[in-house]
C-alpha cells in the first residue's frame, strides 16, 4: 500500500476516532496559517455562531432564548452559573463544542475552580479538534491552552488535561516549532507518568504524520501492553505495520479488531484494510 494512500486514511480515520485525534483541518495539512493571538487575545470568549441557532428544534431554542435573557437580567453569581451551564450543555447535545466551550468559558471566570477549568478547557479542546480549518484550531487551541495554563498552576498533577495541551501547539503559525514544543511537552507527561494513555497516543500520532512509523509502532504497541481493549491504538498500529511492509503484522492487528471490536465504524476500517492486505 502507498504511503500516501496511507494518509488519506488517517483523515477519514478522523473521522471515526472520538477520543483521540487531529483537527481535521490539520490532518488534511491545510497550512494556511494565521498570525499566533496574543495572551490577551486568547483571554476573550468566542462569540457563538448565530448559524448554529439553525441547528435547534423550536423547543430548545425557545429555552435558549429565555436562558440568554434571563441570564441578562440575573444579578445572583450562582444563578447565572446554573443558567450558563444549561446553556453549555444544549450546545453539547447538537454537537456545537465551540458554542459550548463560549458558555463553559464563563462559569470558568464566575468560580475559577480546577472543574471548571477543566471543563472549559475541554470543552474548548473539543472544538480545536473539529475545527475545519487552521485558523479555527489556532483560535480555539490558544483558548483550550489558557484555561488547561490556569488549571496546571492549581494542579500540576492533571496529567492528562497537560497531554492534551501539548496538542494544541501543532496548530501553531510555525508548525515545526509547535510540533517540538508539544513534543517535549508530551515527553514531560510520560516522566512523571510513563504509561500515561494519552501522552502515548498523542506521541504516536505525532511520529505518524511525521512518517516515523517504527517510533508510532513503539508507542502504540506500549498502550497495548497495558490496554489490550484500546482498538484506536491497535488499529494505528496495523497502520504503523503497513508503511513498514511488516503485512503479516498488520494483518494480525486488524484481525483481533474485526473479531473482537464491538464499534462498527473501527471494524469496518480494519476490515477495509484487510482486503486491501490481500485477506
Amino acid at each position: 500500500m502507498l504511503k500516501s494512500q496511507l494518509i488519506v486514511s488517517l483523515v477519514a480515520l478522523g473521522l471515526v476516532v472520538t477520543l483521540f485525534s487531529f483537527p481535521r483541518g490539520i490532518i488534511r495539512n491545510d497550512r494556511k496559517q494565521s498570525p499566533a493571538k496574543s495572551t490577551e487575545e486568547a483571554q476573550k470568549p468566542a462569540q457563538v455562531p448565530d448559524n448554529h441557532l439553525q441547528d435547534l428544534d423550536a423547543d430548545k431554542l425557545a429555552k435558549l432564548n429565555n436562558w440568554k435573557q434571563e441570564l441578562t437580567e440575573s444579578t445572583h453569581i450562582d444563578r447565572k452559573t446554573m443558567l450558563v451551564d444549561s446553556l453549555a450543555n444544549l450546545y453539547v447535545s447538537i454537537s456545537k463544542p465551540d458554542s459550548a466551550a463560549f458558555f463553559l468559558a464563563q462559569i470558568a471566570d464566575l468560580n475559577p475552580g480546577t472543574a471548571s477549568l477543566l471543563r472549559a478547557g475541554d470543552a474548548y479542546y473539543e472544538a480545536f479538534r473539529f475545527a475545519v480549518d487552521t485558523k479555527k484550531a489556532g483560535q480555539m487551541g490558544e483558548k483550550a491552552r489558557f484555561f488547561y495554563q490556569k488549571l496546571l498552576a492549581k494542579d500540576p498533577a492533571q496529567l492528562d488535561a497537560k497531554s492534551r495541551m501539548a496538542m494544541t501547539y501543532v496548530a501553531e503559525a510555525d508548525p515545526a516549532q509547535g510540533v517540538m514544543k508539544g513534543v517535549g511537552i508530551l515527553k514531560e507527561v510520560l516522566a512523571e507518568s510513563p504509561d500515561n494513555q494519552l501522552a502515548l497516543f498523542s506521541l504516536g500520532l505525532l511520529s505518524l504524520q511525521s512518517k516515523q512509523f517504527d517510533k508510532a509502532a513503539d508507542r502504540f504497541k506500549q498502550i497495548l501492553a497495558k490496554h489490550p481493549e484500546n482498538s484506536e491504538a491497535r488499529l494505528y498500529l496495523g497502520f504503523s505495520y503497513m508503511n513498514m511492509n511488516l503485512v503479516e503484522e498488520a494483518r494480525r492487528e486488524f484481525e483481533v479488531i474485526v473479531k473482537k471490536e464491538p464499534d462498527p465504524a473501527l471494524k469496518q476500517e480494519a476490515e477495509k484494510y484487510l482486503k486491501q492486505l490481500g485477506q
